[in-house]
């Protein structure tokens, strides 16, 4: 149901920010290589966030007043809740993002990072599909599932095998499960 990717970045160009179209990442940088072979479900070899807060803004194409937005909100508070040593804030000058985008791929959501030499995550982009999931309150409580499933990708989080859980891969509920609590604090603690 979601798709990771993650770049690494060469050290020289850690700090080039690349862009996302339609689910793929046009890395600006031409020594960016791109990883689909996560051995164990991306996000691969146990790329981690410093601790601390993780910042994130709005994309180009949310309306911060719409739904989405609202389910962005209420996932970053729930992560940042969680009890690791790592918490999701929001910041108007942060790399990483939170947007929606509109495509006929299959997904209700995708999630991008990028990583430097030595494993540690630089950026993450969390998106939201307004074309399989509208951006109404009809559609509120599947946007609040993927929004907390995509960030929690955005803070290195794998799918669980537990069905109950926002990780797991059809990311069936909003409110962050035993698993989940479990995982984020095993990666931080």
């Amino acid at each position: 149901m979601r798709r990771n990717r993650a770049f690494q970045l060469a050290p020289r160009f850690a700090a080039a920010v690349g862009g996302l179209l339609l689910g793929f990442a046009l890395y600006t940088a031409g020594a960016a290589a791109y990883n689909d072979s996560c051995p164990t479900d991306c996000p691969g070899n146990n790329a981690r966030w410093p601790y601390g807060a993780v910042n994130w803004r709005w994309g180009s194409s949310i309306n911060t007043s719409g739904y989405w937005a609202n389910g962005f909100r209420l996932a970053s508070d729930a992560w940042s809740n969680a009890g690791a040593s790592v918490w999701l804030s929001y910041s108007s000058s942060a790399q990483s993002f939170a947007d929606v985008y509109s495509a006929v791929d299959g997904y209700d959501g995708v999630n991008y990072w990028w990583y430097n030499c030595c494993w540690t995550i630089a950026e993450f982009n969390a998106y939201g599909n307004v074309n399989n999931v509208g951006d109404s309150i009809g559609y509120y409580t599947r946007i609040k599932q993927v929004a907390a499933h995509e960030m929690g990708h955005g803070l290195g989080m794998g799918h669980s095998s537990d069905s109950s859980a926002v990780m797991h891969s059809t990311a069936p509920t909003d409110t962050l499960s035993t698993d989940d609590i479990t995982g984020i604090n095993s990666m931080y603690p």
